[in-house]
C-alpha cells in the first residue's frame, strides 16, 4: 500500500497554485486592456499592474525555476494595453480567462491571511472588490463568487476580532465634528485616530496624527473615511500595525483629555436640533470626563461654605476666598442665562440637557445647584417653579450673602425645565457620591488647626477635615470617639 507523503503533496499544490496564479497575472492583463479601451490613461490601469506585479513576486517567479518571469509577466501586460490604447484588437478568451483571474486572486487573499495576519486586512478587501468587478465585467457566475468573497470576508472579520484595537479608547476628543473613540499613539509622538460622526455623508474616519509635546495638543490629517464601521476599524487596524511594523515603535500613553474639551463640544452642538444617538453619546461622553474630574480637587469649584461674617473672624485668607467665591457665583448666574439662550434651536425647543453639562463642566455640581436653589428660594411663590423642585432647593439653598447677587435673568419656566435637567443629571451620575459626608462645621481648633468639616457616626466615632492656612501642610484628616461627652481625636489619617 502506497504511504502518503505530506513533503510531496504541499510541493505538487504549490506547484498547482503558482500555475493558477500565472494564469491569473496573465488575465489581469487582458482586464486591463479593456479598461484602457474605455480610458486610455485611467488610474485603475497602475493599479492593477501593481496588483499583478505584486503576485508575480508573491508566488517566486523570479527564482528562475519559471519559463516566464515577473519582468517578462509585466511586458505582456503593458503590450495588451498598448495594443488597446492604440486601437488594436484584444486577444484571449474571457470565459476561459475568468476563472483563472478570480480563483487566483481568491488564492491570493487566503494566503495572505495566514501569511500577514491583520495587516493583510485592506488588502484582501482590495482584492475581493477586484474580483467582484471582474466578475461583473465578464458574467462570470454569480453564486460561486459570492461563496469566494464571503469567505474572504469571514477571514476578514476573523483578523479583526481577533485583533484588539490598538491604543486606547478616548473620550472628549472631537475634531472637525467627529467623536474621536479610539486613538494610538507611538513613541516617536505620531499615531492613528478612529472617529465617528453620525450626521456625515461618511459617519466614520481614520486620521493621521502627531502630539506636540510642548502645547499638549494633537494634529490630525490624511484622513481616511468610510461608510461603515467595520471598514474603519480594518483601517484602523491597519495603518497602525504596518507603521508600528515599518518603524519598530513601541505604544505609549495618550494625553490626558482637558474638561474644558466637553465645553467645545457642546459648543459644538448646543444651538441645533440634536439627534438622541447625539445626545446620548454627550451624556456618555460628559459622565466619563466627570467621573475622571471628579477625584481631584479644582479649587475653581469649591464653594465657600461660611458668611462673611465667619470668614472675617476666621483669617484674611477667608474674607479673600469669601469674595472670590462671591465673584465666582455671580459669573455662573450669568454664564446659566448665557447657555439657556444658546441651547435654542427652534420656536419653543431648548438644547437643556446640553446646557446643563455644558454649565456643571465649568462651574461644578455645588455652586450651579447652589445657584438654581437661589433663583427659587427668591421666588417661593410663583407658581411657575414645580413643588419638585422647589421642595429639592432646601437641601442646596446656600445661607451665605455670597450668592446675592447670583441673580439669573432666564424666564422662570426656563429655569425650571433646566433644574430638572439637573436634578437628572445629578441623579444618572450618582453625583452625591462625590460629596463630602457629613456637614460643615465652624469653631473648633485643635493644635492650630481648625475644624472645617465633620462626620459623626451613631456609635460615638467619626472624622474631621481640619485647616490651618499658614502651616506647611495646611489640610489634616483626624479621626475621634466621643468619651464624657467629648470628642477625643487620636489619629491623624
Amino acid at each position: 500500500m502506497a504511504r502518503y507523503n505530506h513533503d510531496r503533496f504541499m510541493e505538487a499544490q504549490f506547484h498547482r497554485d503558482k500555475a493558477l496564479i500565472g494564469r491569473c497575472v496573465d488575465g489581469l492583463g487582458l482586464y486591463a486592456a479593456q479598461i484602457a479601451e474605455e480610458n486610455k490613461f485611467s488610474s485603475k490601469i497602475n493599479e492593477v499592474r501593481n496588483l499583478a506585479e505584486n503576485l508575480a513576486n508573491y508566488w517566486g517567479f523570479e527564482d528562475g525555476t519559471n519559463t516566464k518571469s515577473t519582468a517578462d509577466f509585466l511586458k505582456a501586460f503593458d503590450d495588451l494595453v498598448d495594443e488597446a490604447r492604440t486601437g488594436g484588437a484584444l486577444s484571449g478568451d474571457i470565459y476561459q480567462t475568468a476563472p483563472n483571474v478570480i480563483y487566483g486572486l481568491h488564492r491570493y487573499g487566503e494566503d495572505m491571511v495566514t501569511s500577514l495576519g491583520a495587516e493583510s486586512m485592506n488588502d484582501i478587501l482590495e482584492v475581493r472588490d477586484l474580483m467582484k468587478d471582474i466578475a461583473k465585467r465578464w458574467d462570470f457566475e454569480s453564486d460561486v463568487l459570492d461563496g469566494l468573497t464571503e469567505q474572504l470576508e469571514f477571514e476578514v472579520r476573523n483578523l479583526l476580532e481577533s485583533s484588539p484595537l490598538p491604543g486606547q479608547p478616548v473620550v472628549g476628543v472631537v475634531n472637525a465634528g467627529y467623536t474621536v473613540t479610539q486613538s494610538v499613539l507611538f513613541d516617536n509622538d505620531r499615531g492613528f485616530a478612529l472617529a465617528h460622526n453620525p450626521a456625515a455623508p461618511s459617519p466614520f474616519v481614520t486620521w493621521q496624527i502627531t502630539h506636540d509635546s510642548d502645547n499638549g495638543g494633537i494634529d490630525y490629517y490624511w484622513g481616511r473615511y468610510r461608510d461603515t464601521e467595520e471598514s474603519a476599524k480594518i483601517d484602523y487596524v491597519v495603518r497602525a500595525t504596518e507603521y508600528r511594523s515599518q518603524y519598530n515603535l513601541q505604544e505609549k500613553p495618550l494625553p490626558d483629555v482637558a474638561p474644558d474639551t466637553v465645553s467645545k463640544y457642546i459648543d459644538t452642538m448646543i444651538s441645533r436640533e440634536c439627534t438622541q444617538d447625539e445626545i446620548l453619546a454627550c451624556r456618555e461622553f460628559f459622565a466619563t470626563v466627570y467621573e475622571s474630574a471628579a477625584k481631584t480637587i479644582d479649587p475653581a469649584k469649591l464653594v465657600y461654605p461660611f458668611d462673611i461674617q465667619i470668614a472675617r473672624e476666621r483669617s484674611e485668607v477667608d474674607v479673600s476666598v469669601f469674595h472670590s467665591n462671591r465673584k465666582m457665583n455671580t459669573e455662573c448666574a450669568k454664564a446659566l442665562d448665557e447657555v439657556i439662550s444658546a441651547s435654542y434651536y427652534k420656536a419653543n425647543h431648548y438644547n437643556l440637557e446640553l446646557a446643563a453639562m455644558k454649565v456643571i463642566n465649568d462651574y461644578g455640581f455645588d455652586r450651579v445647584n447652589a445657584v438654581l436653589a437661589k433663583q427659587i428660594d427668591s421666588r417661593q411663590n410663583d407658581g411657575r417653579f414645580s413643588d419638585h423642585n422647589k421642595c429639592w432647593r432646601r437641601t442646596y439653598c446656600p445661607n451665605t450673602k455670597a450668592f446675592d447677587s447670583a441673580v439669573m435673568n432666564a424666564h422662570p419656566t426656563l429655569i425650571n425645565s433646566f433644574v430638572s435637567n439637573v436634578r437628572e443629571l445629578y441623579k444618572e451620575l450618582d453625583a452625591s457620591r462625590f460629596e463630602l459626608p457629613g456637614r460643615v462645621w465652624d469653631g473648633e481648633a485643635i493644635d492650630g488647626y481648625k475644624i472645617a468639616h465633620l462626620i459623626e457616626f451613631d456609635n460615638g466615632q467619626g472624622f474631621v477635615i481640619c485647616v490651618s492656612p499658614d502651616d506647611h501642610a495646611p489640610y489634616a484628616t483626624l479621626e475621634y470617639v466621643i468619651e464624657d461627652e467629648e470628642r477625643v481625636f487620636y489619629e491623624d489619617v
